[in-house]
């Protein structure tokens, strides 16, 4: 920050001033209440009203980092990615199969099966290139887990799962 700051005209701004550079206030909790657990969210700065110990004229930015959580589709449910108008889907993984145990895959629904076999829970396919190929550029599409027809590691008579994630980016205008 203090690169940025330096100039042959700054005025004498002192940037180990703890009011100018580096005050900041915790706001994940808000941004959590806000955005948690959603697949789209837009947070404009102007509306944050939390206060910090910064001069109050200086002009605010907001720095996060996020983690887009995978979600389970059951063999029966649909993979439905949706973005706003200008935007499209971009997906970041597909793992068709029995990758673990989880929302599909229960170790009490399933107890008579050997939960420690390979072919059982573990197995999979990366089918992200497939499902990019049905989904990515697009504003939203619907797949039904049910009709996705991949060969995987796993027993041919055990009933697979996707395990997906997507973000959705601004399309190019």
């Amino acid at each position: 920050m203090s690169t940025c700051l330096k100039n042959e005209n700054d005025g004498g701004l002192d940037t180990n001033d703890r009011k100018f550079v580096g005050c900041f206030v915790d706001i994940k909790f808000m941004i959590s209440g806000l955005c948690g657990g959603r697949q789209h969210c837009d947070v404009p700065i102007a509306r944050i009203n939390e206060k910090t110990s910064c001069y109050s004229y200086l002009k605010y930015y907001l720095e996060a980092t996020y983690l887009c959580l995978k979600e389970e589709y059951c063999f029966s449910d649909s993979f439905l990615a949706k973005c706003e108008s200008n935007e499209v889907v971009f997906i970041k993984e597909a793992l068709f199969g029995r990758p673990k145990i989880g929302a599909c895959l229960n170790s009490e629904k399933d107890s008579d099966l050997n939960m420690k076999d390979s072919k059982v829970v573990g197995c999979y396919a990366d089918i992200r290139d497939i499902i990019s190929g049905k989904c990515g550029g697009k504003q939203q599409c619907e797949i039904f887990v049910a009709r996705i027809q991949e060969k995987t590691t796993c027993h041919s008579y055990l009933k697979h799962y996707l395990e997906a994630s997507y973000v959705c980016l601004k399309g190019l205008e």
